[in-house]
């Protein structure tokens, strides 16, 4: 219960304390403290703009589900409204688009070699 501001400088005490007093260690329990944050941060919004709009816990069978019937447009499938929206704002159909296997496996390639050149990942 204290203000932005103030959160901010105790995590950054934290972080500091963490890093000062165990070196290496510390900064990698630090790291381990920013990858939780981060999981939190992509994942809590997900699921609840799915929970919200199809009923559904999981985002990836939201996709595929109706939309509640007390959000607008209600009893539609989300996809459909989703390539509805993409063509009004004059791009292709959401669902339009196909990858071949071989581009899918390189674009997770290069999102796994470029993570694991980042410098902090390389000093390690």
């Amino acid at each position: 219960e204290v203000d932005i501001a103030t959160g901010v400088i105790i995590g950054a005490i934290i972080v500091f304390f963490y890093t000062v007093l165990g070196g290496m260690k510390g900064i990698t329990y630090t790291q381990v403290a920013q990858y939780v944050v981060l999981m939190f941060a992509y994942v809590v919004p997900a699921v609840f703009i799915s929970l919200l709009m199809t009923d559904h816990f999981l985002p990836q069978t939201g996709f595929g589900a109706t939309i509640a019937q007390d959000v607008p447009g209600g009893g539609s499938y989300l996809l459909e409204r989703l390539d509805g929206l993409s063509q009004e704002l004059g791009f292709a159909a959401y669902t339009e688009g196909m990858r071949s296997k071989i581009d899918v496996f390189f674009i997770t390639a290069a999102l796994m070699v470029g993570t694991a050149g980042l410098p902090h990942v390389i000093v390690r």
